[in-house]
């Protein structure tokens, strides 16, 4: 969703090819690049990051693993802070701001059956 020609738009991609799958779980890139400048839940200031997201598809979730936050929009230089969410506290995707909010839409496509993402 969005439009990557624009940086004023909130887009998310997902590269529908699986990083890693084991069982129910699938781990999956994904890149986010905001309308404006955000501040992670954990005190981290971007624009645009790119990700390895965890999907549980048996508890219908979705949690980052690893995190590259760039200040510019649409991932452009390189990424000023790197952050490996696998361990501790779960930092889960939630898309704060976005209308239509897409975090219920890729769970269901990512974990859905008979879905194109596998």
């Amino acid at each position: 969703m969005g439009d990557t020609s624009s940086p004023v738009a909130n887009t998310v991609q997902v590269d529908p090819q699986p990083f890693e799958v084991k069982g129910p779980v699938r781990a999956l890139k994904v890149r986010v690049s905001r309308s404006g400048g955000r501040i992670s839940s954990d005190g981290v200031p971007y624009r645009s990051y790119v990700s390895i997201v965890q999907f549980d598809c048996t508890r219908r979730n979705a949690r980052y693993r690893e995190v590259d936050y760039y200040m510019a929009p649409l991932w452009q230089g390189e990424p000023h802070q790197h952050r490996d969410y696998s361990g501790g506290e779960p930092q889960y995707l939630k898309f704060q701001g976005v209308e239509p909010n897409p975090t219920q839409r890729l769970v269901n496509a990512v974990c859905g059956a008979g879905s194109a993402i596998r």
